[in-house]
């Protein structure tokens, strides 16, 4: 077994991975409801609306379970595969979700009719992975963060290695997956 509080320079990799995993989910959706909304810019706040309420709703739910379980990296870990997992199946769910949303456009009275749909949709998509994913934050530093010194010490170095992840992800995800093996192929090496 690794001791995670020795071998954080492992976890600093793997913290990157996770952002740039959840940014490149984030690029991928924004790229494919553009086709669906017709507007890449609404597309983007859209997901974005989505992918941040949803996480930040994540990380208030990880925050109780950080207080009831006594393996926070296990519970990470658990919680990583589960925002794998429903990122491909709600990646898998997107034509019926299409169709409903193109029948459901059609028939709505007026703009803001027309607007919420596309954030139920986005909601729907894009919601339950990223609250898994929000989910995940406060366990992982559970398991690595004690006191107020680690945590701008340790804590702050995993937050830089999430967020450069991060802005790797939106590069790998917006453009050099797709363009190379597709939207849905690209979803899947990302959860990965």
């Amino acid at each position: 077994l690794v001791d995670h509080r020795k071998n954080s320079p492992l976890f600093l990799v793997l913290y990157f991975i996770s952002g740039l995993a959840a940014l490149s989910f984030e690029s991928i959706w924004i790229n494919v409801l553009s086709n669906v909304l017709g507007n890449s810019a609404e597309a983007a706040g859209v997901v974005m609306f989505a992918f941040f309420l949803y996480a930040g709703l994540g990380n208030v739910a990880g925050r109780w379970f950080t207080k009831r379980t006594r393996r926070p990296l296990l519970a990470y870990g658990l919680a990583e595969l589960s925002f794998a997992v429903c990122a491909v199946l709600t990646f898998a769910w997107r034509t019926p979700a299409f169709a409903w949303f193109s029948q459901a456009i059609s028939r709505q009275g007026g703009e803001f009719a027309g607007m919420a749909l596309k954030y139920i949709l986005a909601s729907a998509l894009v919601g339950i992975p990223s609250f898994v994913a929000g989910v995940a934050m406060p366990l992982f530093f559970d398991a690595f963060v004690s006191g107020v010194e680690d945590r701008a010490k340790r804590g702050g170095a995993f937050y830089a290695a999430n967020l450069l992840g991060a802005a790797c992800g939106v590069w790998i995800g917006g453009y050099l997956l797709p363009k190379h093996f597709g939207f849905f192929n690209a979803f899947v090496i990302i959860c990965l």
